[in-house]
């Protein structure tokens, strides 16, 4: 079982690859399950790991998110967490997987970096991270 430092050291591994780039994340990021969901333009997208700082995101449409500067919505059903307007800015927004000609939809992953949080969104946040947290180990 991958913990939260091993997912970020597989995540350097891979960044490392790449000629001049660097990993630029501070906090950890964390796994989550399909039980958060996430809204960016009111596009409903898969969270696929949380951070203090940021989160990451897997959606299916066929052009790139355009704005920059944006806020988005995180849905934890069975917690009844609902968190709106969270300042956030788009820091990438690539194709992921396997995208041919005939493919008719293209899934992409997000990457938000969280803007300054008001205390009560910064609050909600610690919740949900404490929940991943708790359930990596």
């Amino acid at each position: 079982m991958e913990t939260p430092n091993s997912v970020n050291r597989s995540i350097d591994k891979q960044d490392s690859t790449i000629p001049n780039c660097q990993e630029r994340r501070k906090e950890v990021r964390y796994p989550v399950d399909e039980e958060l969901i996430a809204f960016i333009n009111k596009v409903p997208c898969r969270v696929l790991n949380v951070s203090r700082s940021g989160i990451g995101l897997s959606s299916i449409m066929n052009e790139p998110l355009t704005s920059q500067d944006t806020t988005l919505d995180i849905l934890l059903a069975e917690e009844k967490l609902f968190i709106s307007d969270i300042p956030c800015r788009i820091v990438n927004n690539t194709i992921s997987g396997i995208n041919t000609e005939l493919s008719v939809l293209t899934t992409r992953r997000i990457g938000v970096l969280f803007d300054d949080l008001d205390p009560e969104r910064r609050s909600q946040m610690d919740d949900i991270l404490e929940r991943y947290v708790a359930g990596s180990a």
